[in-house]
């Protein structure tokens, strides 16, 4: 693999890992960083976010900045605290990553309930032929 293919891998269907400049693969969005970008979009404000969603401003800005270097993506543009109080907003960038990524959780829960269900389909098929044959589980 060359370019992109070998940089970002998906794994668990929707956690993108991403390569590091260790070698290794470092998980750089689910659903926790897409909770918090959300929360961001909706209420202007990591702090807001982050009291809304029960985890520490340091922490949400670790995962944001861990994201943003390893991605080499800016999600956030942030503005002045104080008494002016601007917040931050998400980029661009981070509205395509974020719907995209809410793009990809809807399609996987799609294809794991169709793929269930050709699953227990086919299970009761076993089952009862098993049944029908032998009487026996």
């Amino acid at each position: 693999m060359t370019g992109h293919e070998d940089r970002y891998v998906i794994r668990n269907d929707t956690f993108i890992y991403a390569l590091a400049s260790d070698g290794s693969y470092q998980r750089v969005f689910g659903k926790g960083i897409a909770a918090l970008l959300e929360k961001t979009r909706e209420t202007g404000s990591v702090n807001e976010a982050c009291r809304d969603l029960g985890i520490s401003y340091s922490k949400a800005m670790k995962i944001i900045k861990r994201a943003e270097q390893v991605m080499q993506v800016v999600l956030l543009e942030r503005r002045k605290g104080g008494s002016d109080r601007e917040g931050s907003k998400l980029t661009h960038d981070a509205d395509v990553l974020l719907s995209l990524f809410f793009e990809l959780e809807t399609e996987n829960r799609k294809a794991a309930s169709t793929n269930g269900r050709k699953f227990i389909d086919h299970l009761e098929q076993i089952r009862k032929s098993q049944s029908n044959n032998n009487g026996r589980v």
